[in-house]
């Protein structure tokens, strides 16, 4: 396997699905090629995505020559047995992933810059105190 994500070994241990997951495209970025277009809708407050499936392995994105670093990034998905969950947003600096408490402690442990948080830790625009954005 060939895992083109930092976190792709640590979810793939803490999943039962790792070729059975779910991606969802904002299609707020525009651009798409037709096969992420034409794909199922899935629309949350605020966000409307399209959704696809591959493997663990296809986090990296759908290749595109025209979407920035040459992918288009899923921003939040999943696998089939639902066993932890990656979101990160467009608007916001920080990915969030929740899993088991398995999961996060390998994650805190590992060489990616990961801080665990609660329901109730706010992550509004501008709220990165470690790694502010230009003010």
């Amino acid at each position: 396997m060939s895992w083109r994500t930092p976190s792709g070994p640590s979810l793939g241990r803490h999943t039962t699905t790792a070729a059975d997951c779910v991606y969802a495209f904002w299609h707020g970025y525009g651009g798409f090629p037709e096969r992420l277009r034409s794909a199922p809708e899935l629309v949350l407050p605020g966000r409307t995505y399209h959704l696809c499936s591959g493997g663990l392995d296809d986090a990296i994105g759908v290749e595109d020559r025209f979407a920035h670093g040459g992918y288009w990034r899923a921003a939040l998905w999943w696998p089939e047995d639902r066993a932890w969950f990656l979101g990160s947003d467009t608007d916001l600096r920080t990915t969030f992933v929740a899993g088991s408490k398995a999961l996060v402690a390998e994650l805190l442990a590992g060489a990616l810059e990961a801080f665990e948080v609660s329901p109730e830790t706010g992550f509004a625009h501008r709220g990165d105190d470690v790694n502010p954005g230009p003010t």
